[in-house]
This record gives C-alpha cells, sequence and structure tokens, in this order.
C-alpha cells in the first residue's frame, strides 16, 4: 500500500512540475515505452485470445470483424498513451494547446476509420442473412445502405475536425448547408423517388431476381434491381429498364408467384352437331385431358358444354397447370391443342366459324 501511495505521490510532482528535468524526460520515456507495450499487448490478445476464440465459431463474420477493427483499436490506445506522456514535460500553453488538438484530430480520424471497417462488416452480415431467408435483395440493401452510412461518418468527422481541430464555428455552416441540401433535394428529387422506390422494393419484396412479372404492357424476367431502376428482360430478348418510382406506383403481375397456369379452352361446333355428338365431344375432350401429367386431382379439368352462341355450340375446358415455367405451359397447351383438332377431325365433329344469316325481303309493288 505504501508503494502505490508513493507512486501516486511521485505523479503527482510530475504533473505538478516540481520534480528535475532529467526525471521529467525519464517519466515521459518510460510513459511512451509503457504505452507501446500496451499496445503490443492489446494486439496479442486481439490476435491470439480473442482470435482463437473467433475462429472457433461458425461464421466468418467475428473473425472479420477482429480483424479490421484491431489496427485503429490499437493505435488509439497507443496514440493517447504518447499524447498523456508528453503532459510530463510541462510545454508551454500554446504548444499544449497545439498539441491537444492534433491528438483529437488524429483520435478523429482513427475512430473514422474504425466505424467504416466495422460498416463494411455489418453490412455484409446484414447482406448474408438476408441471403439465408431467400429474399435476393442482399446486395441492393447493401449498395443502398452502405454509402449512406459512409457518407454520414464523413460529415460527422468532418464537422469534428472543424470545431475540435480547426476551431471553426459550424453552426452558420450547419444552416447554409440545410438550404443547399433543400436545394440538392429539389432538384433530384426524381433521383431520391428512386431510392426510396427502391427502399419499398425491399421492404414489400413484391417479386425476386428470376421472376417473371408484368408491369403495365412491359412483360419480362427481372434481371436486377438497382437503386435508380429494376431491368427486365422480355421473352424476345429486350431489355426494359423501369424506374423504381414507377414499380412502386404501378399494379405487379408477379407470374413466378402462381402455382399454376389457368386456360380456357374453347371449342365451337356448329348448329349442325347433335346432342349426342355434343356428349361424344366432352368424351374426347376427358380423354385427351383427365390424364394429363401436368393436372392433378385437386384442380382437375372442368369441361362443361358452356354456351348456344350466336353461330356455334360451345364446349369449354378450364384446366390448371402445374407448373411455373412458362416455357413447359406453352409446349403442353400447343400439345392439347394438336390432339383436340386431330380427335375431333376424326369424329367428324365440325369446328365452327363465324357465320351471319342475312334475309332480303322485297316490298311488293
Amino acid at each position: 500500500m505504501q508503494t502505490f501511495n508513493q507512486i501516486a505521490d511521485f505523479i503527482r510532482e510530475l504533473n505538478a512540475g516540481t520534480t528535475s528535468l532529467p526525471v521529467r524526460y525519464l517519466a515521459f520515456a518510460g510513459c511512451i515505452v509503457l504505452s507501446i507495450v500496451a499496445a503490443k499487448l492489446l494486439h496479442f490478445i486481439f490476435r491470439e485470445v480473442i482470435g482463437n476464440w473467433t475462429r472457433k465459431t461458425k461464421t466468418r463474420h467475428d473473425d472479420q470483424f477482429i480483424q479490421a477493427t484491431q489496427t485503429p483499436i490499437v493505435w488509439m490506445l497507443a496514440v493517447s498513451g504518447i499524447y498523456f506522456s508528453l503532459r510530463f514535460l510541462h510545454l508551454k500553453p500554446g504548444m499544449s494547446f497545439f498539441l491537444y488538438r492534433v491528438y483529437l484530430g488524429v483520435m478523429i480520424l482513427l475512430g473514422l476509420q474504425l466505424m467504416l471497417r466495422a460498416t463494411q462488416i455489418l453490412s455484409e452480415v446484414l447482406v448474408s442473412v438476408i441471403n439465408i431467408k431467400n429474399i435476393d435483395y442482399g446486395d441492393l440493401l447493401a449498395n443502398l445502405l452502405r454509402p449512406l452510412f459512409k457518407t454520414i461518418l464523413w460529415i460527422i468527422a468532418i464537422l469534428m475536425l472543424m470545431k475540435n481541430v480547426f476551431g471553426i464555428n459550424i453552426g452558420a455552416l450547419l444552416a447554409g448547408a440545410g438550404i443547399v441540401a433543400m436545394a440538392i433535394a429539389f432538384a433530384a428529387q426524381n433521383t431520391i423517388a428512386n431510392i426510396f422506390g427502391a427502399v419499398s422494393l425491399i421492404v414489400d419484396r413484391p417479386f425476386r431476381i428470376g421472376d417473371r412479372i408484368q408491369i403495365g404492357d412491359k412483360d419480362g424476367v427481372v434481371e436486377t434491381i438497382g437503386l435508380r431502376s429494376t431491368r427486365l428482360r422480355s421473352l424476345d430478348g429486350t431489355v426494359w429498364s423501369i424506374p423504381n418510382r414507377t414499380m412502386t406506383d404501378t399494379p405487379i403481375h408477379n407470374y413466378s408467384e402462381r402455382p399454376n397456369f389457368k386456360e380456357v379452352f374453347v371449342i365451337t361446333l356448329n348448329y349442325n352437331t347433335t346432342a349426342e355428338n355434343l356428349r361424344r365431344g366432352k368424351e374426347i375432350l376427358h380423354g385427351i385431358l383427365d390424364k394429363h401429367p401436368l393436372f392433378n386431382e385437386k384442380q382437375p379439368p372442368v369441361i362443361t358444354f358452356s354456351a348456344m352462341a350466336d353461330y356455334s355450340l360451345n364446349l369449354q375446358a378450364v384446366c390448371f397447370f402445374q407448373t411455373t415455367d412458362f416455357g413447359e405451359f406453352v409446349k403442353a397447351k400447343e400439345e392439347i391443342n394438336f390432339q383436340i383438332l386431330e380427335k375431333f377431325g376424326q369424329a367428324n365433329l365440325d369446328i365452327a366459324f363465324p357465320t351471319q344469316t342475312i334475309c332480303l325481303e322485297q316490298s311488293g309493288k
């Protein structure tokens, strides 16, 4: 206990400047050496102790976080030790104030580096979590938030440097910056609307990359979702870039979210067809559709004599193709059409076409 009291008394004498100059220089050098040793020890703890623990976990993000942040933290400790060791030299007030501002500037820049590195790792963690949930918006969200956070961090660091290091009054500067920001926001309102549209797509998730969607008269597969626009590629290869603001304001038909494709086959027979032949036509349709591999028992084809139209007797088959592949649906639909044409022809069931009967009446003289 007495030893600690002696050390405390010695430090108080150093701070008060009552000790001799050689002793103060010796204390200054010893404090620097102690700061370097403490920094090396902290670096060893990060690398060997915490690093060994994080390497045993399943995720790699904690290893990346420790590796990215250890350098600025170690340097902050070393710089702080060196700065506080200067107090033992009892420098002139002007020099002390100058060194204090330099110290603040270095610490602000190291803190900025620490936050930027941490933001990079946290954004990668966010992307991996989102992709695990199969949302496909991880990269978009990271590309949106990463530059935003970096810009905010740089602005905060610059303002702190201006106020604490250069002694600039930032109150009037902030007021002027607010007016400039309002002018920029007004000029770039379309860009800002598209960015908020991207945020809305992230939150609502109306589609994913690879989905086939229809928005307005545009029909295609989603290729990319950017901050400003979303790209669709149509079936014929045409690429459309649609602003995200439009994507959020227009109804979206997502074909890929449908559990099946619905198709209504209407076979028009002429009025010479008898009721017996209509029943025969229904049997033919049942033979074509009932055992088709793309239909199931929960939603079987519904075949009816649906209407006696203006020029035809209509047989209708409502079918639900159990596939989300548009190419497979089109191919199956074509195959069914060929079978209907062939088998109705073999049964001598004539397909009707639009006809009109015009009666001319001649008035008597």
